[in-house]
């Protein structure tokens, strides 16, 4: 379960804070997102679903959504379009070492 505070401002992505969530609990975050114009939080919430395999055109609705009410504070981040290999991506970056 994921409460009001479940994706600050300082995680990354790449450690997928929403990951345990049922799809659910992902929707709700995600409506208290656009609620309270929290690009953050709602970025994420996508952002897992997204990594999670979602259809595009889900994605796509979402992302136009939380762009629509929140695009001031969406983290640079988070895509605008869908790509659909944006979780193999994820994956190969995550081999990178500094």
């Amino acid at each position: 379960m994921v409460g009001r505070n479940d994706a600050p401002q300082t995680v990354s992505p790449r450690l997928r804070p929403l990951k345990a969530s049922s799809r659910a609990a992902l929707d709700a975050a995600f409506e208290r997102a656009l609620a309270a114009r929290d690009g953050v939080g709602g970025a994420h919430s996508v952002h897992e679903c997204w990594m999670r395999g979602e259809m595009g055109l889900h994605i796509e609705t979402a992302l136009n959504r939380l762009w629509a009410e929140a695009a001031g504070s969406i983290s640079d981040w988070l895509p605008m379009r869908y790509v659909h290999w944006l979780p193999r991506i994820y994956d190969i970056a995550g081999t990178f070492e500094a």
